[in-house]
Parts: C-alpha cells; sequence; structure tokens
C-alpha cells in the first residue's frame, strides 16, 4: 500500500510539475510579449525624441522671432470662424455691460452712503436689479 501511495504522489507530482512548466512556458511567452512591445515603445521615443527641436535650438528660434517683433503693431493672427468672432464680440459686449452696471451701482452706493432717502433706495434697488440681470447675461 504504500507503494501505491507513493505512485499517487509521484503522480501528482508529475501533474504539478508539468502546470508549474506550462506556468513558465505561458510566463515566459509573456515576458518576450512585454520585452518586444517595450523594444517597440523604446524605438517610437526615441524616434519622437529624434524629431523635436532641442531647448537651445528652440529658445534661440524664439528670441530670433521676439527680435522682429514690434510690441506696438504686432497682433495676434486669430483662426476663428465668423461664429466665434460673433460670439466673442458678443461676449465682450456682455463683460462690458456687467462691468458697467457693477461700477454703476458702487459708486452710487458710496455717493448716497450715511444719508439715504426712500427715492435713493429705489434707484439704488434699480441698479442692484440692472446688476443682477447683467450678471444673468454674462
Amino acid at each position: 500500500m504504500p507503494r501505491s501511495s507513493s505512485a499517487a504522489v509521484h503522480s501528482n507530482d508529475s501533474d504539478s510539475l508539468g502546470g508549474l512548466e506550462a506556468l513558465a512556458a505561458s510566463v515566459s511567452i509573456d515576458s518576450t510579449a512585454t520585452i518586444n512591445s517595450l523594444k517597440s515603445l523604446m524605438t517610437s521615443i526615441r524616434q519622437l525624441s529624434e524629431d523635436l527641436p532641442s531647448a537651445e535650438t528652440l529658445a534661440s528660434d524664439l528670441k530670433n522671432w521676439l527680435k522682429d517683433i514690434d510690441p506696438d503693431t504686432y497682433q495676434q493672427d486669430v483662426l476663428w470662424s465668423s461664429e466665434m468672432k460673433a460670439e466673442h464680440a458678443k461676449y465682450k459686449e456682455l463683460d462690458e455691460m456687467h462691468a458697467r452696471a457693477i461700477k454703476n451701482s458702487s459708486n452710487y452706493y458710496q455717493a448716497t452712503e450715511g444719508q439715504t432717502t426712500a427715492e435713493e433706495h429705489l434707484v439704488r434697488i434699480k441698479l442692484a436689479i440692472e446688476w443682477g440681470e447683467a450678471s444673468v447675461k454674462y
């Protein structure tokens, strides 16, 4: 009986060994694939690195470009569609309207601070409403 149990142990060991060999082969294949993909990645990184100008070259080019720019006349080219330009103009108009409403309300409040009449309260309320409306539109 001890022999058969010993044979069973050996049988389990060989099954276990086969499983380990299969696992090792699988890990080896996965490792090889990983290494190959890393090599490909490193090749891509090297290529990108070669395609990029050096920091010194880029800084030098920017300095030379800056020497040729007249700050008083330079305007950046805005490559916006006509719809985008119209929306930007509308936004700027609302921004100015909002800023005026804040300024009008603040100035009137400061001018009438401490001695307010019923009429001044009504003007303050009107200016506050204009400010609120401008804020909602903005």
